[in-house]
């Protein structure tokens, strides 16, 4: 069930937010606005309840490989905004996608990916004595959670 949404982004995006289930959270988010003033207004997504969304969002951004790509403009510096407006919700690249990542050799998106990290998420906060982070517990755990 997919609905598209015409309109200015920076006017479609708060009906958007609060139209969110935490029934359905957020899971991904494929950002290609490509200029700095369309990202501010895109990541609006991530200021609804936390529980709307997964602990982390992944997120592809279209434009931040290329050879003018830079964190003073475009969508590095909106994720920086964003960074710096949001205490306990950041963007960072995604670290599970090496490149060098097998089989087939690195592709050209990894690069391209990050993840909203949303700190303040309940699932994120929950913590277990060392004696209970068996290897078999933590998969569980992490799994259970939708943390990997």
């Amino acid at each position: 069930r997919a609905t598209i949404i015409w309109g200015d982004i920076e006017q479609t995006i708060g009906p958007f937010v609060r139209e969110l289930n935490p029934q359905v959270p957020v899971g991904f988010v494929s950002v290609d606005v490509d200029i700095y003033s369309a990202t501010i207004s895109a990541l609006k997504l991530f200021d609804g309840d936390v529980l709307n969304y997964l602990p982390a969002v992944s997120m592809y951004f279209d434009d931040v490989g290329f050879f003018f790509a830079n964190h003073w403009a475009g969508e590095l510096a909106a994720i920086n905004e964003f960074n710096e407006a949001h205490a306990l919700r950041k963007i960072d690249r995604d670290r599970s996608l090496p490149s060098d990542r097998r089989p087939g050799g690195p592709r050209s998106w990894y690069g391209h990916m990050y993840a909203c990290h949303l700190l303040d998420h309940p699932r994120r906060q929950t913590s277990m004595p060392r004696s209970q982070l068996t290897i078999n517990a933590h998969a569980r755990f992490m799994t259970e959670n939708a943390l990997f």
